[in-house]
């Protein structure tokens, strides 16, 4: 597993929360955590497992109140 905040492909060109991954070229979000889950390499599988989807819409849930 890659640590986002540590990516040695990560480079200094960022647009917004978007930054330039040197290893795809392309933009990418992997060092900004989405619906309360710890940032990830944005090339990494995403856990679906059930108990993290629930606690992904609870967070939602709790992050539009």
């Amino acid at each position: 597993m890659v640590d986002p905040l540590t990516c040695p492909h990560a480079t200094d060109t960022r647009v917004d929360s978007h930054i330039l991954c040197a290893l795809h070229n392309c933009w990418v979000d992997c060092q900004v955590g989405h619906f309360g889950e710890p940032p990830m390499c944005a090339y990494e599988e995403p856990d679906n497992s059930e108990e993290a989807m629930e606690r992904r819409l609870r967070w939602i849930k709790e992050a539009s109140k």
